[in-house]
């Protein structure tokens, strides 16, 4: 069984399906779509059990582990890299996993070359440890990460903008003024306000820092289809 089928197989066990006939389906199905999710999120997420082992990770914290220049794997538990974080990490899920008022946490890990990562420990549900025995939850974003680039494909296709309100969209939500998304566009500022008139009406916000967070939460940060991260 390939790496891919181990966490298909994870995610389907993960899932409960509905009392139906083609019940086994849409179990498989949920699977499918749960590990195909996984994969395409920037961020590292790995699942660990009661013990600290790891029992389900995406393709973004697989190729951290394998990299070890921040995390690893030992005897199938999740550990820092640098001796000093490993104690901290150690710390922290012993916190989560505990038996004494479980709680999650986060820290920061750096490696050799002083990159720095943000990790988060969240519990998992109550129903989901009773069922699967999965405790807790981890997510590793790498903070010197470059902010996720916009493409134009997705913003017109998702809000139903022109090309005209695209570029201006675009370069709203990347920090430009009115003025400075003209002059990139090639219009004149009042075009361009005309042009951003519109995209608020057809978006129903009122200021520009309403369009920018609607752009960008709706707008994960995701790995294109098929790309796989660095390793």
């Amino acid at each position: 069984m390939n790496q891919h089928e181990q966490r298909l197989s994870l995610c389907t066990a993960f899932d409960t399906a509905a009392p139906a006939p083609s019940a086994w389906l849409e179990t498989e199905l949920r699977g499918a779509l749960s590990a195909d999710a996984l994969d395409r999120l920037a961020c590292g997420v790995a699942i660990v059990d009661g013990a600290g082992k790891l029992m389900l990770c995406n393709a973004t914290a697989q190729a951290m582990f394998a990299l070890g220049t921040c995390l690893k794997l030992v005897q199938e538990r999740v550990t820092a890299v640098q001796a000093g974080e490993s104690r901290r990490l150690h710390s922290l899920m012993y916190g989560a996993l505990g038996p004494h008022e479980p709680r999650g946490g986060a820290m920061l890990l750096r490696d050799g070359a002083q990159q720095s990562y943000a990790l988060v420990v969240e519990l998992t549900t109550p129903a989901l440890r009773a069922r699967t025995g999965a405790t807790a939850t981890m997510y590793i974003t790498d903070l010197g990460a470059r902010p996720a680039h916009i493409h134009a494909s997705r913003v017109r296709a998702m809000f139903g903008f022109t090309a005209a309100e695209t570029r201006i969209a675009i370069g709203i939500a990347d920090g430009g003024s009115v003025q400075s998304v003209a002059v990139v566009a090639g219009v004149t500022y009042e075009s361009a306000r005309f042009t951003l008139k519109r995209i608020y009406e057809k978006l129903g916000v009122h200021k520009q820092g309403e369009l920018v967070a609607l752009i960008r939460s709706a707008l994960p940060p995701l790995r294109e289809c098929g790309a796989r991260p660095d390793a």
